[in-house]
């Protein structure tokens, strides 16, 4: 069972940090544009992603940790 959680819990870390390096880089090329209309649709998208995809993520990774 413990490589089931290694295996888990490694998923989650690599989906976690290179999903943030992503949307930083993302980010990046949008304010560089400086559109003021793309930014704000960039941060809502952000947002949402990061209620639904990263807070979930980090729970799982975090227990599984712990596991």
């Amino acid at each position: 069972m413990y490589d089931v959680y290694l295996a888990v819990h490694i998923l989650c870390a690599v989906l976690w940090v290179g999903g943030g390096v992503s949307v930083h880089i993302l980010g990046r090329w949008v304010a560089r544009e400086g559109d003021p209309e793309r930014m704000v649709a960039f941060h809502r998208d952000a947002l949402k992603l990061g209620n639904a995809f990263y807070a979930p993520l980090a729970l799982v990774l975090i227990v599984v940790g712990v596991l």
